[in-house]
C-alpha cells in the first residue's frame, strides 16, 4: 500500500509506504518514505521506490510458499506498481 500527498509545486510532501506479506506483522518502510519525501513526484520510477522499500526489511521468512529473495523481489514490484498508480493519482488530483 502506497498513499502520496503532493505539496503545490508536485513534490512528495507525505508519503505512506505499507509493506505486508513479508513477515509476521505490517510493517512501514519509513527510510523509504523519508527518502522520498520532497522529490518531485516524477523524480523517481517505481522500481526505485521499491528496492529502497525492501532495504529496510531485514528478516523475511522462507516458507513453503517463497523463498525471502522471492518475497523480496515481488514486494519491490508490488511497491513499484502501488507508487506509481499513487503518483499518478496525485497528479490527477
Amino acid at each position: 500500500m502506497v498513499a502520496v500527498q503532493l505539496d503545490d509545486d508536485d513534490r512528495v510532501g507525505r508519503c505512506a509506504i505499507g509493506l505486508f506479506g513479508l513477515g509476521a506483522s505490517v510493517e512501514r518502510a519509513t527510510a523509504a518514505e523519508t527518502e522520498v519525501t520532497g522529490t518531485g513526484a516524477t523524480a523517481l520510477d517505481g522500481a526505485r521506490v521499491g528496492e529502497l522499500a525492501m532495504s529496510g526489511l531485514t528478516d523475511i521468512p522462507s516458507d513453503v510458499h517463497g523463498s525471502a529473495d522471492y518475497r523480496r523481489r515481488v514486494g519491490a514490484a508490488m511497491v513499484a506498481r502501488a507508487w506509481t498508480a499513487a503518483i499518478r493519482e496525485a497528479l490527477d488530483g
